[in-house]
């Protein structure tokens, strides 16, 4: 290769003498440094011109700002605003609440037997279900074609629902109502509109069951109640047909075991809906050089595209960022995995880490940065990286607003209940796609690549665990498989409302007493998955005279010849700037390392993604302004 020599001055990419950058589809001018607001810029996260901790949001932005000729128009697609409903990738349809009519001809036989909905084995019938198809049975024609869409029948026993639930407290330490309303079955009719109702005793036991919308599925996770789903039936024709879900208790295993199938399901109607034998063979000889580490003379382009010349180095995916379908072609791998990284500006350090970490190590390209709102979407571009506008994803948060709290905290913030939500609704538009989809948060860096160990797992949903426990899910890292039913799982738990749960903790509720996605999981290892929570001595915790929170820590290896690890997970701390010292104090923030190459006397070298050789490159990776530059020593420190 012939080098291609050419100086370069230093300074930040993408900055400019010309600070007039003109964003159409936000409404903002930036003009000198003054920021000049539309009515509707408080709309947009992100921007303001308000203090974060007395760092001004054009600091933030101004280190990679982009000169108008270097983006031309924010695509039209980053609204102000903007509501999840718009845009959430399951939509529910409409809970029909018009009375029940009998429709064509009328099922007259009572009950004969139930089938599981997944397997469609024959099934013990839970006791009140006959005497349910039975009430239902001159409306099944309806009531079948009413579940095909947004309605539900589901039966419980309010009578095991736990007793009223004082309010809690969400992230942001606001009041939140209680998930659970106690028994008082009268509430949930009218909560969930319930068009039929029938109330049944059979051998002392009272339930109730109801037609209603299908989000009051929720209630019997909120009660911990295992909850399976039964095809029922009083013949063999398909109006004869009546799912059923069934909430009776939180130890009820006999009800959910399969029987031996005398009574066989008809067969032109007996298709298997689960996946748990056609798994993809991935080729796993893509991955065969990836782990083998090699000293490099230059820099790498792909490894920190936010120092490549744009007038020596292109990248296929650039200009893509309002086109998922052809974004994730470009970025999937030879399995057809896509890792997505979420990001809103104040994470910009933790992103350059990532990526530079993910490339340089684990020798993985494979990846999209999901932005929150505009400001994002700019910044994101600005560094040249596979950027996918995702506003229309994110759940709106009130205090990211301007001169809310949660801005105001901007790189201490902790990650709320709203925010965690992108992440099932762009899970399920990815596997739509036919991608399997690798959910990776910023707070962690890669030393080796996690892909061959985890294809290998031979379930729908691989995941950190924050216990041994499989349903104690970390939804920091986990793997998606398409040929599996890790979509059933993802569409269930969209019927919780977002800002009374989590994410994470809607899918622990959901796995462990929700039966009917038939979803396999299991915990990826601890260690190899490595996490910061894995070194907190147990009992550990103290509390200071102000209210603060310390615990005891076990070291943790130091030593990049001993790292045995393929990613280093920064969990049980909350905020950027923490995550920075904890990741650099275990000698696994590879930001660092970058800098020190771009550091270099007389300038470093580059290769591109065509092989050529870039020399005598000065450009550094410009921080955001709370960057933290040296070591806080206290994480050294046993407690901290």
């Amino acid at each position: 290769m012939t080098p291609i020599q050419r100086k370069r001055k230093g300074g930040a990419v993408g900055a400019s003498k010309v600070k007039t950058v003109i964003l159409a589809a936000a409404g903002l001018l930036v003009t000198a440094g003054v920021w000049l607001q539309h009515s509707q810029l408080s709309q947009i996260r992100g921007i303001s011109s308000a203090s974060v901790e007395h760092t001004s949001v054009q600091s933030v932005l101004d280190h990679q700002t982009p000169t108008p000729t270097e983006v031309s128009v924010l695509p039209e697609v980053c609204e102000l605003g903007t509501k999840h409903t718009e845009s959430n990738p399951i939509q529910w349809p409409t809970h029909d609440t018009t009375p029940l009519k009998k429709m064509g001809k009328t099922v007259q036989n009572n009950f004969l037997g139930c089938y599981n909905d997944l397997t469609r084995e024959a099934v013990r019938a839970p006791t009140a279900l006959p005497a349910v198809y039975n009430a239902l049975k001159d409306e099944a024609e309806d009531v079948a074609r009413r579940t095909r869409s947004g309605s539900v029948v589901v039966v419980w026993v309010s009578e095991k629902f736990m007793p009223p639930q004082k309010p809690g407290k969400n992230v942001r330490g606001e009041t939140v109502e209680a998930s659970s309303r106690g028994r008082d079955n009268s509430y949930y009719i009218e909560k969930y509109k319930a068009v039929w109702t029938k109330t049944f005793t059979v051998n002392g036991v009272t339930y109730n069951a109801m037609l209603a919308d299908k989000t009051a599925l929720v209630v019997c996770m909120w009660e911990r109640l295992h909850m399976a789903k039964y095809l029922c039936r009083g013949g063999a024709e398909p109006a004869a047909f009546v799912p059923i879900h069934f909430c009776l208790c939180r130890h009820c295993k006999d009800d959910l075991t399969p029987l031996p199938s005398q009574d066989a399901f008809p067969k032109r109607l007996s298709k298997n809906t689960t996946k748990p034998n056609n798994r993809i063979k991935f080729d796993f000889e893509i991955y065969r050089k990836t782990n083998q580490k090699q000293a490099r003379k230059c820099i790498e382009a792909h490894s920190a595209p936010w120092l490549a010349p744009k007038e020596d180095v292109t990248f296929p995916y650039e200009g893509l960022h309002a086109n998922l379908p052809k974004l994730l072609k470009t970025q999937a791998d030879g399995n057809n995995v896509v890792s997505v990284f979420i990001f809103n500006s104040f994470w910009v350090d933790h992103l350059h880490n990532i990526v530079h970490s993910m490339v340089a190590n684990a020798a993985m390209r494979n990846y999209i940065v999901a932005t929150l709102d505009c400001a994002s979407l700019q910044l994101c571009i600005a560094n040249r990286l596979p950027c996918f506008n995702a506003v229309k994803y994110a759940e709106s948060e009130d205090d990211m607003k301007e001169g809310g709290s949660g801005f105001k905290k901007g790189f201490n913030r902790k990650v709320t209940e709203e925010l965690s939500w992108i992440k099932p609704r762009l899970a399920l538009k990815v596997l739509s796609l036919g991608y399997n989809f690798l959910m990776v948060d910023m707070d962690m860096s890669f030393w080796n690549n996690p892909l061959p160990d985890v294809l290998k797992k031979n379930v729908d949903f691989s995941h950190q665990c924050d216990t041994p426990n499989r349903f104690s899910v970390n939804t920091g890292f986990y793997l998606l498989r398409t040929d599996g039913n890790a979509a059933r799982l993802f569409e269930s738990i969209l019927m919780f409302p977002p800002p009374s749960i989590s994410d994470q903790n809607a899918l622990k509720l959901s796995l462990k007493y929700d039966h009917t996605h038939g979803t396999s999981n299991t915990c990826l290892d601890k260690w190899l998955y490595n996490m910061k929570c894995n070194y907190k001595v147990p009992s550990s915790e103290h509390r200071s005279d102000t209210g603060q929170r310390t615990f005891k820590w076990k070291p943790q290896q130091r030593n990049r010849d001993k790292f045995d690890w393929y990613i280093f997970h920064a969990t049980c701390l909350d905020g950027a700037i923490s995550k920075i010292n904890w990741l650099r104090a275990s000698n696994a923030w590879f930001l660092d390392d970058l800098d020190n190459v771009t550091k270099a006397s007389g300038g470093y070298c580059m290769t591109t993604p065509t092989n050529a050789v870039l020399t005598g490159l000065t450009t550094q990776t410009k921080h955001s302004p709370r960057y933290p530059t040296s070591l806080e020593e206290s994480f050294y420190h046993e407690r901290h």
